[in-house]
């Protein structure tokens, strides 16, 4: 698929009479759904991989490698326009990714069917902006590869050695292009910023599922809290024993994830003891 600026690759699996569209997270490919794919099939799903500029094999033909956040956003929402042009899609994202989900669902609330947001935080918390400063250092040093240790020291606990050893393989291989599109995110998450006032959360109408690992050390729930007073059709899962990284440390998760996408799931309720301040009857 082609825009005016981007060459965007993309795979489509099944021939279901529902869409779903994956969004990756931060320097992850498309590959990063693989163990989604047939169980999405099998639930009747069209589903959608593909690979943001700067990520993977898609490719920036003009303009400057830099993207910003709202062009991440255009670029999902060309892949929306191209695969299924006239009907509501699914969306399910991961950490950064789930942050352009919900962008767009901002954005298009009548283009999004039903979503699910791993990992989601409208606002870069503490930890997070601790590890984008050293992020933010390796880089200037020219140290690019070792970032994969350091998320692996901050929030990869739970990763098996194999899924730890293919993350220092795909760094040490990253592209000038790659690791400028990693610096500029740096800087965005370094300056704090709460996303909402680009993207009106309060304009999502689709069923969404937060979906938040119990010892994710970059989780603020305080933010969580506000999220999903925000998204009024939101409701949280707290996955046991999982970190940031969900599915890659706890397969599990991927039937969580298909119930509430087909509608098969009665819509969780906040955890009343992580969420305190949150209303468990809120609708």
């Amino acid at each position: 698929m082609s825009t005016t600026r981007f060459t965007v690759p993309y795979a489509i699996a099944g021939y279901g009479g529902r869409t779903l569209i994956c969004v990756n997270g931060l320097q992850q490919t498309m590959a990063m759904w693989r163990s989604l794919v047939s169980r999405t099939v099998a639930a009747g799903f069209r589903t959608v991989l593909f690979d943001f500029p700067n990520q993977g094999r898609a490719v920036c033909r003009n303009g400057g490698e830099s993207l910003t956040l709202q062009q991440q956003v255009d670029v999902l929402a060309a892949v929306v326009d191209h695969v299924e042009p006239l009907e509501g899609v699914a969306l399910i994202g991961g950490s950064w990714g789930s942050l352009i989900a919900a962008a767009f669902a901002a954005t298009h609330p009548d283009r999004v069917s039903r979503m699910v947001l791993g990992s989601f935080q409208s606002r870069p918390s503490k930890a997070l902006r601790d590890v984008a400063h050293q992020g933010r250092a390796l880089i200037e040093s020219g140290r690019p590869h070792d970032l994969a240790l350091l998320f692996i020291a901050a929030f990869g606990d739970g990763i098996s050695p194999a899924t730890r050893e293919q993350m220092c393989k795909q760094f040490r291989g990253l592209r000038p292009e790659q690791t400028l599109q990693m610096y500029e995110q740096a800087l965005l998450i370094l300056s704090g910023e709460d996303f909402e006032p680009q993207f009106d959360l309060g304009r999502i109408t689709a069923p969404t599922l937060l979906v938040n690992g119990e010892l994710d050390p970059l989780i603020d729930r305080d933010n969580t809290a506000h999220v999903l007073r925000r998204v009024r059709s939101a409701r949280l899962h707290i996955e046991p024993s999982a970190g940031h990284f969900l599915h890659f440390e706890r397969s599990e998760i991927l039937d969580t994830y298909v119930r509430f996408l087909t509608g098969h799931d009665p819509a969780p309720v906040p955890h009343p003891e992580m969420f305190p301040t949150v209303s468990p009857v809120q609708v």
